[in-house]
C-alpha cells in the first residue's frame, strides 16, 4: 500500500504549545497512518516468521521510516524531552511499527546525540525478536562512538541473561566497528560469546566475525 503523504500531522514548531496535549495527538496520529498503512502481502510474511509475540500492522521499513520522517519534518526544533515523549509512547504501545517508527525518529533527529543509556536499555528488555534487536543497535552503535565510556554498559549486556541483550551487545560493537578503532572491541566481545548456544547469539557471532573479515581486508589495502 502506498502512502500518500498530507498537512494533516498537527502543530509545528510555530503552533505547538509545548502542552503533553500534541504529544498525544502526534502518538495517535502516528499510529493511525501506520496502521492505515499496512500491506497485506507483507502482513502475511510477518505472521509466518516464528518466535516473536509483538503485534504488526504489516507496514514494510521503508514506509515506517517514511512516516516518521514527514512527521519529524517540522519538528526538529521540539526539544529533546518533548520528541522522546513521543517515541516513548509510540515504542510502549508494543506494536512492532510504532516501536521501528520511534528508532527512526531518534535517528534523523538530534536526539541521537542525548539519547539516555538507561531509556535504550529499558527498551531492549521488551525486545524478542532480532529485528528490532537489531534497529536498536544502529542507535547504540553510535552513541558507543561517540562516549566510548558506554563500552561499559556493553559489556554488562553480554552478561544479561536475556539473549536479545547479549545479542545487542555484539551489534552494538558490530556497529560502532564502522569506526575502526573499535575493532578490538568487537573481536574481544565475539570471543566472549563464542560459545553461546542461542540462536539469536550465535548469528550474530558470525556476523561480527564476517565483519572482522572485512575489516582486515581493508587494512591490507
Amino acid at each position: 500500500m502506498t502512502w500518500n503523504p498530507s498537512s494533516d500531522f498537527g502543530a509545528g514548531p510555530d503552533d505547538f504549545d509545548m502542552g503533553g496535549n500534541e504529544i498525544l495527538r502526534s502518538i495517535t496520529v502516528l499510529t493511525s497512518r501506520l496502521a492505515h498503512a499496512r500491506d497485506p502481502e507483507y502482513e502475511a510474511t510477518l505472521k509466518r516468521s516464528p518466535g516473536s509475540r509483538q503485534p504488526a500492522h504489516g507496514v514494510r521499513v521503508p514506509t515506517v521510516k517514511g512516516i516518521a520522517k514527514e512527521w519529524l519534518q517540522d519538528r526538529k526544533a521540539w526539544p529533546d524531552d518533548y520528541l522522546f515523549a513521543v517515541c516513548d509512547g509510540l515504542w510502549s504501545t508494543g506494536w512492532r511499527e510504532e516501536r521501528l517508527a520511534a528508532l527512526a525518529i531518534i535517528v534523523n533527529s538530534d536526539l541521537i546525540y542525548s539519547m539516555d543509556w538507561a531509556d535504550l536499555d529499558r527498551w531492549s528488555r521488551e525486545v524478542d525478536n532480532t529485528e528490532l534487536t537489531d534497529k536498536l543497535a544502529g542507535i547504540s552503535g553510535r552513541m558507543l562512538q561517540m562516549n566510548p565510556r558506554l563500552h561499559a554498559n556493553v559489556r554488562n549486556l553480554s552478561n544479561s541473561a536475556n539473549p536479545i541483550q547479549r545479542r545487542l551487545a555484539i551489534v552494538t560493537l558490530i556497529v560502532a566497528a564502522h569506526d575502526m578503532s573499535w575493532e578490538p572491541g568487537l573481536a574481544a566481545m565475539i570471543e566472549r560469546l563464542q560459545n553461546d548456544d542461542e540462536p539469536a547469539v550465535k548469528d550474530a557471532v558470525a556476523w561480527g566475525r564476517e565483519r572482522l573479515q572485512r575489516l582486515a581486508a581493508r587494512r591490507a589495502r
